[in-house]
C-alpha cells in the first residue's frame, strides 16, 4: 500500500471509530459464562487488509513503512485503548485452500498462544495469498478465524462474538464469513470496499497490484452480485442482527447496502 492510502486510512480512523459508536460496537471481554450472560457480547475484533495488502496497512511506524509496528496514532491503538487494554495477535496465514496459519505476540515476531480470555482480542489478519482470488484469502481466513473462536471458547466456555472490520477487498472477505457464520459476527465495518466493482481497479488495477486472481474477482458482476443476493435473500432469517456500516466505496455503484438491526448506515462515499 502506498504512503497515500495510509494516510487515508488514518483520515479515516476518526470515522471509524464514530462508526463503531453508531452501531454499538462493543470491545469487551468474555471472562466466564456465569460473568456475563449476554451471549451477544463480542470477544474478538478481526482487522482484514485488502487486495495485495498486509498487516502494515493497519499499523507501522508513523504510519509509513512495510514493517507490522507500534504506532500509536494507529487503529489498532485507539481500539485496544477503547477497549480498556486488548491482547493483540497478528495472524499470518499461507496453504490458500490447504490453509494454516501461526499467531505472532504483539507487534513482533513471537509465536503466541491464546492462554487468556481477560481482555479483549485483536486479530490482525495477514494472509499469503494477499493477491490470490476471494476464495483463497476467504479460505485461509476462515481457517484462522474459526481457530481462534473454538480456542476462546474452550478457555471461556462459551462461544465469542466478533467485530470484523475490513478495507477494501478485506471488507469482502468479512462479508463472505458473516455469509456462511453469521451466528458468530457481532458486527462489520468496511472501509472502501468495493462490493460492487472498482472503477479504479478497471482503470489502474494493473499497474498498481499486477494482474491476479483478486483483481479479477473483484470486478467479476457475477461474483459480486451472488454475494448481494445471499445477503439480501437471507437478511430477515439469518443476517439482520449483524451491526453491518460500509463507509465509502471504489465503484460507480453505491456501495452494498449491508444492513443491520439499526438500519442501512453509510457513512462516507468516494
Amino acid at each position: 500500500m502506498t504512503r497515500i492510502k495510509r494516510k487515508t486510512l488514518a483520515a479515516l480512523l476518526l470515522v471509524v471509530l464514530m462508526a463503531a459508536a453508531a452501531i454499538a460496537i462493543n470491545l469487551t471481554t468474555v471472562g466466564s459464562a456465569s460473568a456475563i450472560p449476554n451471549t451477544d457480547v463480542p470477544q474478538i475484533t478481526v482487522l482484514t487488509h485488502g487486495l495485495g495488502g498486509n498487516a502494515a496497512h493497519w499499523s507501522s511506524t508513523n504510519g509509513t513503512g512495510t514493517a507490522f509496528a507500534q504506532d500509536n496514532d494507529s487503529l489498532l491503538q485507539k481500539l485496544s485503548t477503547k477497549a480498556g487494554g486488548a491482547n493483540l495477535y497478528r495472524a499470518a496465514t499461507s496453504g490458500g485452500n490447504s490453509p494454516s496459519y501461526t499467531l505472532y505476540a504483539d507487534y513482533g515476531n513471537t509465536t503466541a498462544t491464546i492462554n487468556s480470555v481477560s481482555k479483549h482480542i485483536i486479530i490482525v489478519f495477514e494472509s499469503g495469498s494477499a493477491g490470490a482470488s476471494n476464495a483463497v484469502v476467504y479460505s485461509e481466513f476462515r481457517h484462522m478465524l474459526n481457530s481462534v473462536i473454538a480456542r476462546v471458547q474452550s478457555l471461556a466456555g462459551r462461544a465469542p462474538k466478533v467485530n470484523l472490520i475490513g478495507h477494501s477487498r478485506g471488507g469482502i472477505t468479512n462479508l463472505l464469513y458473516a455469509l456462511d457464520y453469521p451466528e458468530n459476527v457481532h458486527s462489520m465495518i468496511s472501509l472502501g470496499t468495493p462490493f460492487f466493482g472498482s472503477d479504479a481497479a478497471v482503470s489502474f488495477g494493473e499497474l498498481v497490484f499486477g494482474s491476479s486472481a483478486g483483481l479479477t474477482d473483484i470486478n467479476n458482476a457475477s461474483l459480486y452480485n451472488s454475494y448481494y443476493q445471499r445477503w439480501v435473500s437471507g437478511y430477515e432469517s439469518k443476517y439482520k442482527n449483524i451491526n453491518s456500516i460500509a463507509i465509502g466505496g471504489d465503484s460507480a455503484e453505491s456501495s452494498m447496502p449491508l444492513r443491520s438491526a439499526c438500519g442501512n448506515r453509510r457513512l462516507a462515499t468516494s
